[in-house]
């Protein structure tokens, strides 16, 4: 066994607590991250067309559901094309809703298989 002289044992010392130190300053750096993209993730932007009344429908239950999470909506009303290629490019966080077919075209679109809005056609 070897004999440790004292500055040896005072340098491993100091060792110690400076990776206890960066460890908790990453700890601290990663929680703080957490904190702020909760933060960010507030208020969600939907886009969805404007004219569209059935879409009024799905509003009101996004609304509730994310309100059951801590999250508020907002719903910005464009025209039927600039509302799905907004949302596609990414100005959105969503579209409010659309037919499921939706996604083959607009690639970035990604469909939640959870209906909250159906819309049956019958012609006579």
């Amino acid at each position: 066994m070897s004999r440790l002289s004292l500055p040896t044992l005072v340098g491993r010392r100091f060792a110690r607590e400076g990776t206890r130190i960066i460890r908790s300053r990453f700890c601290l750096g990663v929680f703080l991250l957490l904190v702020q993209s909760v933060g960010l993730c507030a208020e969600l932007v939907f886009s969805a067309p404007e004219d569209a009344p059935v879409q009024d429908i799905s509003e009101l239950v996004l609304r509730e559901a994310y309100s059951s999470l801590g999250h508020q909506i907002r719903v910005e009303r464009l025209p039927n094309a600039r509302a799905l290629i907004m949302a596609n490019d990414g100005h959105f966080d969503g579209e409010l809703s659309r037919v499921a077919a939706i996604q083959d075209e607009f690639k970035n679109l990604i469909r939640i298989p959870i209906a909250i809005n159906v819309n049956e056609g019958y012609a006579f």
